[in-house]
């Protein structure tokens, strides 16, 4: 594989992406009746990366369980969550075996999520395509961190950079936290505002940028639509703590290395031991035009 300056670090959300191939294949099992279609479709967009990518080096990033920062802060956070089928929780405890046998690095942190992780690590490397289905991670694109986004089953995988962004949104990466604070996000827990729509919510923070600077608008008279002057006097300190539970830290201390080539001899013979033979061969096809 060839790499250049150019070429970026591929960091990938570990258990969003298990879990979504998880959901979206047929049961599949090892002759030794071991559950293996989530870690198969994990293994078929890494595939994909070798084959597509110039890259400098991959990483994966998971949650560890217990101590969550942010449910300290608010028990609702991610509370309604059933707890993963046996079969999907089995296949969860085998990602660091993934890592260890492709000679990538896997990261977490007591006490904060993947994204945080992930977050960090765009901090500390020069570029990097980050591999998730979890829209909170859009908040990270800027001119050196593009999202490599998976869609639902059915849906096109699209690479999210800052022009897609801000056609999407139409404000700057940096206040999705915001925007997610006002519309709500079930899939955190979090309510948002009543009564307040999407259309208007992006019109807010176009105009007027975070939580602060949409509050101090409203204290000083400046939101042109006046529906909304009630709606926000009474959720001040509601939409700053949303906010900042939406937040992603990038600050968090990681060990070295950060990232890693693909070892492709190990990998090989992990695909081997869970009878991915398919992948297998087609491992040594995977270099990138």
């Amino acid at each position: 594989m060839s790499e250049t300056a150019e070429s970026p670090h591929v960091l990938i959300d570990g258990f969003a992406l298990l879990f979504r191939s998880f959901y979206a294949l047929p049961p599949m099992t090892t002759s030794r009746g071991d559950p293996t279609s989530g870690l198969y479709g994990f293994c078929v967009v890494l595939m994909q990366l070798l084959r597509e990518r110039d890259t400098a080096g991959f990483a994966i990033a998971i949650d560890l369980p217990g101590r969550s920062v942010r449910r300290e802060q608010m028990p609702a956070y991610k509370a309604h969550r059933k707890p993963a089928p046996d079969p999907l929780r089995i296949q969860s405890w085998r990602l660091r075996e993934l890592a260890d046998a492709a000679g990538v690095p896997l990261h977490a942190v007591e006490g904060w999520e993947a994204d945080d992780v992930i977050g960090t690590l765009t901090t500390k490397l020069p570029r990097s395509l980050v591999v998730t289905g979890d829209s909170d991670l859009l908040q990270l694109v800027d001119e050196r961190t593009t999202v490599h986004f998976l869609g639902q089953r059915g849906r096109k995988t699209v690479d999210i950079d800052l022009d897609v962004f801000r056609d999407r949104y139409g404000f700057a990466p940096h206040l999705l936290p915001t925007y997610k604070a006002m519309v709500g996000d079930p899939s955190d827990g979090l309510p948002g505002v009543q009564n307040l729509g999407r259309a208007s919510a992006k019109a807010l923070v176009a105009a007027h940028g975070d939580a602060e600077g949409i509050l101090r608008a409203h204290a000083e008279g400046r939101i042109g639509n006046r529906r909304l002057v009630p709606v926000l006097g009474r959720v001040g300190d509601e939409l700053r703590r949303y906010e900042g539970l939406g937040r992603i830290r990038r600050d968090l201390e990681l060990t070295e290395p950060l990232t890693a080539p693909i070892d492709r001899d190990g990998l090989r013979a992990w695909f081997v031991e869970l009878e991915f033979h398919s992948l297998a061969e087609r491992l040594d096809r995977s270099e990138p035009a």
